[in-house]
C-alpha cells in the first residue's frame, strides 16, 4: 500500500489508523515523506505509520538522531534525483542532495523514477545524476540496485529469483555479492 502525491502534515488521522491496521494485517506500506516537508514527515511514517519503504524521505536529515534511528532500521528510501530537482527540494546542481550521504553512510537506498510522464525522465536518468552529478561509485550504484531488489514487495521466491538475475547480470559470485 502506497500513499503518495503532495505531502501534508500531519497526516489525516484516518490515514494513520489504516497503516496501522494494515500493518497489523501484514500489507506491506510505503509513504511518500519527507520531500516537500520536514524531517517529522519522515518521523510520523516510520513510527506512526509502520512504513517499511520511505518515497524520497531525504529532509530526514534535519534530525540526525531519526537518521540514525531509521538507518539502524534498515528502512528503504525511494529516492527519485529527478523530482527532487524538480519540486525544489535539492539546489539544482545536486551538490548537496542526501543521497551522497546516504551512499556514503549506506543507507538502505534505491534509485527510482518518479512520475516519468510528468517529469519526462527515466531510471537512466536518475543513475547518470547519481554518478555524475553525486559522484556515485559503480559499486553504490550496484548496492543501490540490490537494494532496491530486497526491499521490493515481491513474494519471497520471486525476490530471490530477482536478485539471482541481478547478480547474473552484474556477474557477482554469493561471495561477491552486496
Amino acid at each position: 500500500m502506497d500513499i503518495a502525491g503532495w505531502e501534508v502534515f500531519p497526516c489525516d488521522p484516518l490515514h494513520i489508523q489504516v497503516y496501522q491496521e494494515a500493518a497489523h494485517c501484514g500489507v506491506h506500506r510505503t509513504a511518500h515523506a519527507g520531500e516537500s516537508c520536514t524531517s517529522e514527515a519522515v518521523a510520523e511514517a516510520v513510527d506512526q505509520m509502520r512504513v517499511e519503504r520511505i518515497g524520497h524521505g531525504i529532509s530526514i536529515l534535519q534530525d540526525e538522531s531519526l537518521y540514525q534511528r531509521v538507518r539502524e532500521m534498515g528502512t528503504h528510501f525511494e529516492l527519485s534525483l529527478v523530482s527532487n530537482y524538480y519540486t525544489g527540494a535539492c539546489k539544482t546542481d545536486y551538490s548537496d542532495h542526501p543521497a551522497k550521504r546516504f551512499a556514503k553512510d549506506g543507507v538502505n537506498f534505491g534509485l527510482n523514477s518518479d512520475d516519468p510522464g510528468v517529469f519526462l525522465s527515466t531510471i537512466h536518468d536518475e543513475f547518470d545524476i547519481a554518478k555524475n552529478k553525486l559522484g556515485m561509485t559503480e559499486e553504490q550504484l550496484i548496492q543501490s540496485t540490490f537494494n532496491a531488489a530486497r526491499a521490493s514487495f515481491l513474494p519471497e521466491n520471486e525476490k530471490k529469483d530477482l536478485i539471482g538475475q541481478l547478480k547474473k547480470n552484474y556477474q557477482l559470485s554469493d561471495e561477491q555479492c552486496i
